[in-house]
C-alpha cells in the first residue's frame, strides 16, 4: 500500500487495428444434430400436425373475434439456440409488415405473433420439405399456441400481478392495455394499480377475491403471466454493543460525493444528521416510517470503517440523500409495484445523484431463464436516468435446515446494477462460515442466462445455530437513536460497495460513466487468499470477488 502513489492511467483501443479485427461467426459445416432418414421424416410429420393444430386455433380465434394477434411458442432444440441457427426460424414468421418476433420465454421458447393465415401456410410447407429444410426441421422441438402462466387461486392472496405481452409494437401495446382494462371492467375485476416497470412493460395489480374471478382473468387477451402478489418485507434484528464512537462532521467548503439511499429513511441522530443533504424524498408521511433499516445501512456507508475496524475508503465522508421508498410494515403493506414506482420517482427527481444504494428486494428466487420484472425495471430506471444502483443479492435461511443456499432474489437479476453478496468477517463458536468465506445466508448465482450474479461480495456478517435458535455475528452500525448495534445480511454488505463507487466517481472527477465504475470495482476485486473452492464455485458464490480498498483501485506502484 505505501508505494501506491501513482495515479492509474486510461488507455483505449488502437483505432487503426483493433476496430478491424474479424468478428466471430458460425461454421459452414452441417451440425451433427441435424436429423436424417426416418428420424427426419417423423419430426417433419410431428411439426406438420402442430401447424395444423395452430391453424385450427387461428380460425377459432377469428370466430371469437379476438382483437390481438395469436402468439406462438416455437421451442428450439437446445443445440440450436445460437444466433446463427435462429435466423432461418425467425424468418418463417415474417410477413409483409416485417419481423413478428416478440421475444424469448426462457432460453429455448421463441415467441412470435401471427396475424395472417398465409404465414401458417408457409410454415406448414416449410416443415414438410425435408429435402430443403432438414436443418430447420431438426432445430425445432415443438410449435404450439402460447398460453400465459397463471398461478392457482389462493383464498389467502388478495392481489395478483398481471404482465401483458410485449408485442414490440407501440400501437399493439397500447391496444393491449386498452383491451385488458376493458375486459377487466366487463368482468368486474378491480385494477388497483398499474406501474411502469420498463419502457415496454406495465404491470397491473388486480384484486381477485374468488376462483371465478381468476377464471375470468384467464380469458382476457394479451396476458403474459398472472402471479400472486405478496407484500415484501425487510427486517433489522439489533444487538446492543458497548463500542464508543465520536460523531464526525463535514468540513465547510469541502466537496463530498453524494449517495442516494433508497430505503426506509435515515434518522436525524448525532452521527448521521450532519451528513444528510438538505433535500430529501419520501413516499410516506412520518407516522408511516420506521428508519431502523435505512439508518443502519446509512451508518455503514458513513462510518463502516470506523465502526468495524476496517480501512477500505479514502475520503472522510460522503453526503447521504434520504430517499424513503419503504414504509413501516406494521402500519402499511408494500408490494413490488409500489416499490418500483417509489424508486423510479426518487431517482427521476434527483438524477444528478449518480450512485444509489438499494438494500431492499424480494424473497423470491430469480429464474434461470427469464429476467424478473423487478430486475428489468431497475435496468430501465438506470438507463433512463444514467445512474448506477448498487443492489443486495438477498438473504436466505436454508442453512438453518442444512440445505444449499438459494440463488439470487428477483430484483438482484438486474443486469445494470452491481449486485453484492456477503462474506463472513468474523467467526464465533456457533457460526457456520469460516472468516472470508461466503456467509451462510448469502444468496448465490448464477443469474438468468448464466450471467454472473452477484457481481461482487463484501463483509456482511456470519450466522449459525445455538440451542436450536439462529445466532448472528454481525457488523456494527446505528439504531435510529444513535445506539451502536449489530446485524447481518447482504443489506449490509452492499453499502460498503456503494461507498466505494461514490468515492471512485468523485475522485476520478470526469464525466460519469457507470461502466467505468463497474470496471474499476471488478478489475480490482479478488477472491480471499485462503479460499480453496474450485473456480466454478468461486464465481457462483462470490461473483468476481471482493473489491480492494479505493486507494488500491486509483493508485499504482512504479511497476504497474
Amino acid at each position: 500500500m505505501a508505494n501506491k502513489h501513482l495515479p492509474i492511467q486510461f488507455f483505449e483501443k488502437r483505432k487503426d487495428f483493433d476496430d478491424r479485427t474479424t468478428e466471430g461467426g458460425g461454421a459452414s459445416t452441417i451440425p451433427n444434430w441435424v436429423l436424417t432418414g426416418d428420424q427426419l421424416i417423423a419430426k417433419s410429420d410431428v411439426l406438420s400436425n402442430s401447424v395444423n393444430e395452430l391453424t385450427d386455433v387461428f380460425h377459432m380465434r377469428k370466430q371469437q373475434e379476438k382483437r390481438l394477434p395469436m402468439v406462438v411458442c416455437t421451442t428450439l432444440n437446445e443445440k440450436a439456440i445460437a444466433k446463427s441457427h435462429r435466423g432461418e426460424i425467425t424468418s418463417l414468421y415474417t410477413d409483409s409488415r416485417g419481423s413478428n418476433v416478440v421475444g424469448f420465454a426462457g432460453d429455448r421458447c421463441l415467441l412470435t405473433m401471427i396475424s395472417d393465415e398465409e404465414v401458417l401456410q408457409r410454415i406448414g410447407g416449410t416443415v414438410s420439405d425435408i429435402e430443403t429444410h432438414a436443418k430447420l426441421i431438426s432445430a425445432i422441438t415443438d410449435i404450439e399456441p402460447f398460453y400465459p402462466a397463471i398461478d392457482l387461486y389462493d383464498e389467502n392472496t388478495k392481489y395478483y400481478k398481471v404482465r401483458l405481452i410485449n408485442y414490440n409494437n407501440y400501437d399493439l401495446n397500447c391496444a393491449t392495455k386498452i383491451i385488458f382494462e376493458q375486459q377487466c371492467a366487463e368482468a368486474g375485476i378491480s385494477i388497483t394499480q398499474k406501474t411502469k416497470f420498463t419502457q415496454d412493460i406495465t404491470i397491473y395489480r388486480v384484486c381477485i377475491d374468488s376462483a371465478e374471478k381468476l377464471s375470468l382473468l384467464e380469458e382476457c387477451e394479451g396476458i403474459y403471466t398472472v402471479e400472486k402478489m405478496l407484500p415484501i418485507s425487510v427486517t433489522l434484528d439489533a444487538l446492543s454493543t458497548t463500542k464508543i464512537l465520536s460523531p464526525k462532521s463535514p468540513v465547510v467548503g469541502e466537496s463530498y460525493p453524494v449517495v442516494g439511499v433508497l430505503d426506509t429513511g435515515i434518522e436525524d441522530n448525532a452521527y448521521l444528521q450532519n451528513w444528510k443533504t438538505h433535500s430529501s424524498f419520501t413516499s410516506y408521511p412520518n407516522q408511516y416510517r420506521d428508519p431502523s433499516h435505512g439508518s443502519f445501512v446509512s451508518g455503514i456507508i458513513e462510518y463502516g470503517d470506523e465502526l468495524n475496524d476496517f480501512s477500505y475508503t479514502m475520503l472522510p465522508g460522503v453526503q447521504l440523500f434520504d430517499a424513503t421508498v419503504y414504509p413501516d410494515e406494521s402500519k402499511e403493506a408494500i408490494y413490488v409495484d409500489d416499490l418500483i414506482e417509489h424508486i423510479r420517482e426518487a431517482v427521476q427527481r434527483n438524477n444528478h445523484i449518480k450512485v444509489w444504494n438499494l438494500s431492499l428486494g424480494t424473497n423470491n428466487e430469480a429464474s434461470l431463464d427469464d429476467f424478473s420484472d423487478f430486475g428489468m425495471a431497475l435496468d430501465n430506471i438506470q438507463d433512463e436516468n444514467q445512474v448506477l444502483i448498487i443492489k443486495s443479492a438477498g438473504n436466505c435461511k436454508n442453512f438453518l435446515r442444512q440445505l444449499p443456499k438459494s440463488r439470487i432474489a428477483q430484483s438482484a437479476d438486474s443486469v445494470r446494477s452491481i449486485v453484492v453478496g456477503s462474506l463472513a468477517h468474523a467467526k464465533n463458536s456457533n457460526d457456520y462460515a469460516e472468516i472470508d468465506a461466503p456467509s451462510p445466508f448469502t444468496r448465490v448465482g448464477p443469474g438468468p442466462g448464466s450471467i454472473v450474479k452477484p457481481d461482487l461480495v463484501f463483509y456482511g456478517g456470519n450466522a449459525g445455530v445455538s440451542n436450536g435458535s439462529l445466532s448472528r455475528t454481525g457488523l456494527k452500525s446505528f439504531a435510529p437513536n444513535g445506539d451502536i448495534v449489530s446485524n447481518v445480511g447482504t443489506s449490509f454488505s452492499t453499502p460498503w460497495v456503494t461507498r466505494m463507487a461514490a468515492e471512485l466517481i468523485h475522485l476520478v472527477n470526469g464525466e460519469f460513466d457507470p461502466l467505468l465504475i463497474r470496471a474499476l470495482l471488478i478489475h480490482n476485486a479478488k477472491y480471499p487468499a485462503n479460499c480453496e473452492m474450485s473456480m466454478t464455485d468461486k464465481v457462483t458464490q462470490m461473483g468476481f470477488g471482493m473489491p480492494s480498498c479505493v486507494q488500491e483501485m486509483l493508485y499504482n506502484s512504479e511497476d504497474e
